[in-house]
């Protein structure tokens, strides 16, 4: 992922210049994606990038650190802000496009949890976006986003031209993750007609007081969302 704690080229400078170490190390990964044979789906931005209360002050696009943008969801509409985001395209693409297991470009992680999130300004972004991105890539790699509910995004899923759709998933409300990856799986793909992906899936999302996942020692979790996910017509088993 193109977070603020790895990989961020853009992060740790001023909008529209690149950090050459975060881009080695990215380099050093996708090497070893093809050592492995595993194939990267890269994530370009995290939600917390555009939310006050997470990674906003850091952002190089917040007016603060001398970027355009004087709120978070301006990012979606403000020219200058799209022109920066597509110049950093035209970098990825030139440097890392001639790899072959790089599966994918994912836009967004989870980009209904970003400050004054608006369906439209966001489903606009997404397809001008991703016009762009196959303008310039001359491999036609794969591009998609992710939300951080499996009910969310059916604006954007519909009309952005995105190759695939894709779901994150968690309990602890959800007790049957076979069941409910199996059945999200089947609604996706009758409703948008392409191919679909969990993204992400857990026992449960938390980190503090008791998560699900100390008590499935066993791993029963992890096993019914790698099963259940290709047996139900995913392209790929679920990612935990």
């Amino acid at each position: 992922m193109d977070g603020p704690w790895a990989f961020a080229v853009e992060w740790n400078n001023k909008a529209g210049k690149y950090d050459l170490k975060e881009a080695w190390r990215l380099d050093y990964i996708l090497r070893l994606a093809e050592e492995k044979g595993i194939y990267l789906m890269l994530c370009l931005v995290n939600h917390g990038q555009l939310r006050e209360s997470d990674n906003w002050s850091g952002n190089p696009y917040n007016k603060a650190s001398g970027g355009p943008l004087s709120s978070p969801e301006k990012f979606f509409t403000d020219s200058t802000a799209k022109d920066l985001f597509k110049k950093r395209l035209r970098y990825l693409v030139s440097r890392y496009a001639y790899s072959t297991h790089l599966l994918a470009g994912e836009f967004f992680n989870e980009v209904e949890l970003t400050d004054n999130y608006n369906p439209s300004n966001v489903a606009n972004w997404h397809k001008e976006m991703a016009d762009y991105l196959r303008s310039i890539d001359p491999y036609k790699h794969l591009v998609t986003t992710s939300f951080g509910g499996p009910r969310e995004g059916d604006l954007i899923w519909r009309t952005s031209g995105l190759d695939f759709t894709q779901t994150h998933m968690y309990g602890p409300d959800v007790k049957d993750l076979a069941e409910a990856i199996s059945r999200e799986i089947k609604r996706k793909l009758s409703t948008y007609g392409k191919p679909t992906l969990f993204g992400e899936f857990g026992a449960d999302w938390r980190w503090f007081d008791p998560p699900l996942y100390y008590k499935d020692k066993e791993g029963v979790k992890i096993h019914e969302g790698i099963w259940a996910s290709p047996m139900s017509g995913s392209f790929g088993t679920a990612m935990l």
